[in-house]
């Protein structure tokens, strides 16, 4: 591979940072670019990689990537040694569209559990790693391929790390429980490491380092879904942050903790957390953490919502937001202050909201104007998983209007940018599939939506935009 570049290749290691911010550093740090006070690191990179062809790898990237429609992007992963500043519009996806954008040569190879969604992308599958058997002896464990993974990732970060008598079992066990899967072996040299960085920050009685350890440790934890040490880590991490009067370290360590609290005692649970948060938010006038906060508080109280309306019917879940004033303003409210501070990811999030409020309010028009400018907004970011969601919601308004035919050509639509970025369509997209079906029947059905399927993305949003319009309706 270094031969077909001429040695242009870059490696990126990416599994020990927490913050999105670090991604552009550390790409400039493996381009061996000095430091720089009068160009900004992102166009250093350019400047190098625009001379030459190049490869870029960019290792574990998965747990900096924005993940929409889930609570997990909610609480973004910020520095919590540069809160007050933490810029949460610096996105992988940005950075990885605008480098492709500007730098015809440039090849990306991003290892990761999740796509980027992002124009261009091809996905290969990486299959899991063989796993060791026989006795845990040192020497033969270091010939077992996930064992390897497991000591390159460790020797990343500690370079004596070594597999010895004392370590062989659990490390054996660790891949054999994992089954092989690269994404979670590094994960868990990760967790391990940063175990490691705590007892040091521990030894030398380091309040700052080891409320920083434990954070990410919650991080970290939440990313394997083990919700029970993710909690107790924040819990200590917050124990620390306020011995050092740091009011946003507190505040972003209870808006992460809320997520573990929501899967232990229900969302319910996570409400006064949230509460705090956004208080300290509020109180340090930080305009980009109190946005967040009411997002996030938001989604959990729709998904609550959402969750006793399908406990008391097979209606569609969004009818029990139409009554929530306190969840609108909420919204309202976390997405104004996203404007302010040009936060894109987070307005969609909340856009999305108000449209599904609207939608269950029956005020249709509405609905459709808040889709339709989530569209433009997923377009801009180049985030296509958001753009075929978009489309299916736009057509869950056509069939509320019993507008089935313009529904099915939605779908079709929505369908084909799925398969184009090797995604299965959403649970909403089957659901209104099987009703439209039903409304137009197996003959109309079909062809209605194969016409949809067959538009360009462009065709589709450009439709969606003309007052609804498809001809021959």
């Amino acid at each position: 591979m270094s031969d077909a570049f001429n040695g242009a290749v870059w490696f990126v290691p990416l599994a020990d940072i927490s913050d999105p911010r670090l991604l552009v550093e550390r790409m400039r740090d493996a381009l061996q670019l000095p430091r720089s006070s009068d160009v900004e690191p992102l166009e250093q990179i350019v400047n190098a990689l625009s001379r030459q062809k190049s490869l870029v790898v960019l290792d574990n990237l998965e747990h900096l990537i924005g993940k929409l429609g889930n609570w997990e992007i909610v609480s973004p992963h910020p520095s919590v040694s540069q809160f007050p500043n933490f810029p949460i519009s610096q996105f992988p996806e940005s950075v990885v569209l605008t480098l492709l954008d500007r730098i015809p040569t440039l090849k990306l190879l991003v290892t990761s559990r999740q796509r980027l969604d992002v124009t261009g992308e091809r996905e290969f599958f990486v299959p899991p790693l063989p796993t060791p058997s026989g006795e845990a002896i040192p020497e033969s464990l270091v010939r077992c391929e996930s064992v390897q993974l497991f000591i390159d990732r460790a020797q990343a970060v500690k370079p004596d790390f070594q597999v010895t008598p004392a370590n062989a079992g659990a490390l054996k066990e660790l891949c054999v429980r994992l089954e092989g899967v690269p994404l979670a072996i590094e994960l868990a040299a990760a967790r391990a490491l940063l175990t490691d960085s705590l007892a040091l920050w521990r030894q030398l009685d380091d309040a700052r380092g080891i409320a920083q350890s434990l954070h990410f440790l919650g991080n970290v934890t939440n990313e394997q879904d083990d919700p029970v040490a993710a909690r107790a880590f924040y819990e200590e991490s917050q124990v620390y942050w306020r011995k050092l009067g740091n009011a946003l370290g507190i505040a972003y360590s209870l808006m992460m903790m809320a997520q573990a609290v929501a899967k232990l005692d229900g969302r319910a649970a996570a409400y006064p957390l949230l509460e705090e948060s956004l208080s300290l938010f509020r109180q340090a006038d930080n305009k980009r953490g109190a946005a967040w906060a009411l997002c996030t508080w938001a989604m959990q109280r729709a998904g609550e919502s959402r969750e006793r309306t399908l406990c008391r019917s097979e209606r569609t879940p969004c009818r029990s937001l139409k009554d929530d004033a306190e969840l609108r303003a909420m919204v309202e409210e976390s997405l104004m202050l996203f404007r302010e501070v040009g936060e894109q990811r987070g307005m969609t999030l909340n856009i999305a909201m108000l449209g599904g409020i609207a939608l269950a309010q029956a005020d249709y028009a509405t609905a459709r104007a808040f889709f339709q400018e989530n569209l433009s907004l997923y377009r801009e970011l180049g985030y296509q998983n958001g753009v075929a969601e978009t489309l299916v919601k736009l057509a869950e308004v056509a069939m509320a209007q019993e507008q089935a035919q313009r529904a099915a050509r939605l779908l079709g639509a929505a369908k084909s940018l799925y398969d184009s970025i090797g995604v299965s369509p959403s649970a909403d997209h089957d659901r209104l599939a099987s009703t439209a079906r039903a409304a137009l029947g197996d003959h109309a059905f079909p062809i209605a939506y194969a016409e949809g399927h067959a538009l360009s993305l462009e065709q589709a949003i450009r439709r969606t935009a003309i007052n609804f319009h498809f001809q021959g309706d």
